[in-house]
């Protein structure tokens, strides 16, 4: 099987916008539509 990767660039234009991403990548921030039920596997 091939491993493939999705790569994203975008430009971060204020402190703001680099916690914001921190928070995402690190999942610090609370989703509410997330489903607790579901585990990962792998």
């Amino acid at each position: 099987m091939v491993a493939l990767a999705i790569l994203r660039v975008e430009k971060l234009k204020s402190f703001g916008n680099v916690g914001g991403s921190e928070k995402h990548t690190a999942r610090l921030q609370d989703t509410p539509n997330a489903d607790t039920t579901k585990k990962i596997s792998g």
